[in-house]
């Protein structure tokens, strides 16, 4: 590889590792990948779109889901 295009390349994983934290990509993907955890948890009933309701929904889904695990080790004992 010619120095001038090491170079270049080094430059562009730069630009975006700055753009990467000045937009806070990883963390918004992070937020999506827990997201996608507890709908896999908890079924694919969340349904809220903005991010105060997702937070509501998942807090509420997450009450029922102990509830439920309660239940059912009581049932067992």
């Amino acid at each position: 590889m010619h120095h001038r295009v090491a170079c270049q390349n080094k430059d562009k994983r730069k630009k975006h590792q700055e753009w990467n934290e000045r937009v806070g990509y990883n963390s918004k993907w992070m937020v999506t990948i827990i997201i996608y955890s507890f709908k896999r948890l908890l079924g694919k009933a969340l349904r809220a779109v903005k991010p105060e309701y997702i937070m509501i929904d998942i807090a509420t889904k997450i009450t029922v889901y102990d509830k439920t695990r309660d239940v059912m080790r009581k049932a067992t004992e």
